[in-house]
């Protein structure tokens, strides 16, 4: 039985798979929650605001020079976890994925950063979904 997440499918992976950014996710969250209750309306967390979690603690780093070796292993695995998905919203799942996650580590130095971690990796990152097409 596939449980319930409060943070979507995305975010679910997140979670799960880069536990050093929960303390992020979690002012994120707060952040967006303070936001509804402000101008009064349903509070929305969707794959971007967690692609805005990873890229000012991974993707600005990668791009100063500054990143943690760890972060970017811990990219690489939510990256295979993200390609492996194959819950029944797989299809939007991925579409979002693309559009929101995938075009934003295409870029160097992300793709040979990642690549260092995990060898094969950037062919994953440039056509994450190739049965798709």
């Amino acid at each position: 039985m596939e449980r319930h997440s409060p943070f979507g499918t995305f975010g679910n992976l997140m979670w799960r798979t880069i536990p050093e950014l929960r303390p992020a996710i979690s002012e994120m969250i707060q952040d967006r929650l303070q936001t509804a209750i402000l101008i009064e309306e349903d509070p929305d967390i969707d794959i971007g605001d967690f692609r805005s979690v990873i890229g000012r603690y991974i993707l600005t780093p990668m791009a100063e020079g500054t990143e943690d070796p760890h972060l970017v292993s811990r990219l690489a695995e939510l990256i295979r976890e993200v390609v492996a998905y194959d819950g029944e919203d797989k299809e939007v799942f991925q579409h979002d994925a693309e559009l929101f996650f995938f075009e934003n580590l295409q870029f160097e130095p992300a793709l040979s950063k990642l690549e260092a971690v995990d060898p094969g990796i950037s062919a994953v990152v440039t056509d994450p979904f190739p049965l798709k097409r």
